[in-house]
């Protein structure tokens, strides 16, 4: 909400939020993929699991205990939904793109 000092303005916060949302997306597919690595492990579910946990320990947690969200009982249950989806499928493509890299590329 604030950079170097100041308020974000109305047409800054929507840009800033995205970039926060990239950086922290690819942030977590790399501790994903660390992860798993030392782990010594490869699997699609594995990544549909980290999707739900990231949606449940950021979207619907994280967020609103930062002061960044609103709690989640203010939105409707539609947006819940369609964010779950969201970080199921992000965690399928996690989960496939580690699975294709470490068993044929790496093998």
């Amino acid at each position: 909400r604030r950079w170097k000092g100041r308020d974000l303005n109305g047409s800054e916060k929507g840009p800033a939020g995205e970039i926060v949302h990239y950086v922290f997306g690819i942030a977590s597919a790399v501790a994903f993929g660390a992860t798993l690595s030392v782990l010594g492990i490869a699997g699609i579910a594995w990544g549909v699991v980290f999707g739900i946990a990231l949606f449940v320990a950021i979207d619907e947690l994280g967020l609103w205990a930062l002061g960044l969200a609103k709690g989640p009982w203010n939105y409707a249950l539609s947006i819940h939904g369609y964010a779950l989806t969201a970080h199921v499928v992000y965690g399928l493509a996690l989960g496939s793109g580690y699975y294709l890299i470490r068993s044929v590329v790496l093998s």
